[in-house]
């Protein structure tokens, strides 16, 4: 039996924070000095706040009641500039699916969904990020069709110290 996907709402902002340390553990664990740890009241704060964003989005699958899996949304608009064209797209966010649910196609549904959603609200553009050491979502978008737009870089720097002190 596959999962069934729904829009999530303001009455699943506990559900979504507690399937949210799947993914905010990977990210903790592959970046510390990024991601920190977050109490689970804080997220489903945040979550909640979330659904009062008009441009906000989220779906969660559920197998036999029980959530499993999630995807946040953003709707973006870029206006036309002297450089680009008016712009307007669906960004994925914070796709998770519990570990023992992987491999079940729920990623893909999630995204499915999301996709189908945007193509009726006439955006022709869906967008994802991810980190690079995200290699499973990555294989589910690039299964799905999606192809690198960007690739972004970063340099982390030592503060400069006098004296054997930190500057800040």
């Amino acid at each position: 039996m596959g999962a069934t996907i729904r829009r999530a709402g303001p009455q699943d902002a506990e559900q979504l924070a507690s399937l949210n340390r799947v993914v905010q553990d990977l990210h903790r664990q592959r970046r510390p000095d990024y991601f920190r740890s977050t109490p689970a009241g804080e997220a489903a704060a945040w979550y909640r706040a979330l659904f009062q964003r008009p441009t906000a989005g989220a779906w969660l699958a559920e197998l036999e009641g029980r959530a499993v899996g999630y995807l946040l949304t953003e709707i973006h608009h870029r206006p036309q500039s002297p450089f680009t064209f008016d712009h307007r797209w669906l960004e994925l966010d914070q796709l998770a699916v519990e570990t023992p649910f992987r491999r079940q196609g729920i990623a893909r549904a999630l995204i499915t969904a999301a996709i189908s959603d945007a193509r009726e609200h006439g955006i022709r553009s869906v967008e994802a990020t991810s980190w690079v050491f995200n290699e499973a979502t990555h294989a589910v978008l690039r299964e799905l069709g999606f192809s690198s737009k960007t690739v972004r870089f970063e340099i982390q720097h030592t503060p400069h110290t006098r004296s054997g002190r930190r500057v800040t």
